[in-house]
């Protein structure tokens, strides 16, 4: 099975069920579902109805902050987060697409800041690591940032299994991609 071809089929499971009875639940796996495909509008729909009669629930605030992010409605995505960690002040997902969105608005110091508090609960967790250390590249602060790659690649080495497939790409991608800076840096 590819990756699509489960999503495909995981959909059709959902709108069957669905045709039985409507769920949160289902409606926010598909939303969840929809994310991963890359079909941020679609999920936004999904997350939009869901939070009417679902105003406790942090994924469904969280998830809605990274759609309107995908679409670059960075204030609109920064309300949804804060709306999320209102819920669930600890909510590390949260608290890291909180920083990225900080990080969008060019707002590196307050991002950093976040970072670190995401960075508190969740130490490992390469992903928030590692884009921490990207932020702090990007603000010239190498040798923090260094220190947070270097955190980032031990920690996913050590429990690599816990990541999914995209989200293992995407470290691979960014720590070969920072090595290279590295490298160049260095010559």
């Amino acid at each position: 099975h590819s990756s699509l071809g489960q999503y495909k089929e995981a959909m059709d499971t959902l709108d069957n069920l669905d045709a039985i009875e409507k769920s949160p639940k289902n409606a926010i796996t598909k939303g969840l579902i929809l994310m991963k495909e890359n079909k941020y509008a679609e999920a936004k729909k999904v997350f939009e109805e869901v939070s009417k009669t679902e105003t406790k629930d942090k994924v469904v605030f969280q998830c809605l902050g990274q759609c309107l992010q995908a679409e670059k409605k960075l204030d609109e995505a920064m309300k949804c987060y804060n709306k999320a960690l209102e819920i669930d002040p600890k909510y590390g997902n949260a608290l890291c697409s909180k920083a990225n969105c900080l990080d969008a608005m060019k707002k590196k110091d307050e991002a950093i800041k976040v970072y670190d508090e995401a960075n508190a609960l969740q130490k490992q967790n390469a992903i928030y690591l590692l884009d921490h250390g990207l932020c702090l590249w990007e603000m010239g602060l190498d040798n923090d940032a260094w220190k947070m790659i270097d955190r980032a690649e031990l920690t996913y080495k050590m429990d690599n299994d816990k990541y999914d497939r995209e989200e293992k790409k995407f470290i691979e991608t960014y720590l070969a991609k920072m090595r290279s800076e590295k490298e160049k840096e260095s010559k």
